[in-house]
């Protein structure tokens, strides 16, 4: 799960991508965080996100209709951090042993 200072890099696109750990970052909210965030796969799916620019990906290069909107990528850094401490502490109480039934 990325850190609250690398959504802050994502949300500037203040990414060096030529460090590994940023081009995994981005490459995680690319591929796995905004797929979701989109709810259909066929706003955002394999065949868009592995060839289109996702800041100005849109149907027949419609610039006032793009396939994610910055308010989708908006809300996706929201809830990914929001959330973050929660789910830390499921997953911790999901391996701890003494909680496995």
């Amino acid at each position: 799960m990325p850190s609250s200072k690398d959504y802050e890099h994502l949300i500037t696109r203040n990414l060096d991508l030529t460090k590994a750990r940023d081009l995994a970052l981005l490459e995680w909210f690319w591929m796995v965080l905004i797929p979701k965030a989109c709810g259909c796969a066929t706003i955002w799916n394999k065949a868009k996100l592995e060839h289109m620019c996702l800041s100005t990906a849109a149907p027949n290069d419609d610039p006032n209709r793009p396939h994610v909107t910055s308010e989708t990528e908006a809300y996706a850094i929201m809830v990914a951090k929001s959330n973050d401490m929660r789910w830390r502490k499921q997953f911790q109480v999901a391996n701890d042993h003494r909680c496995a039934s």
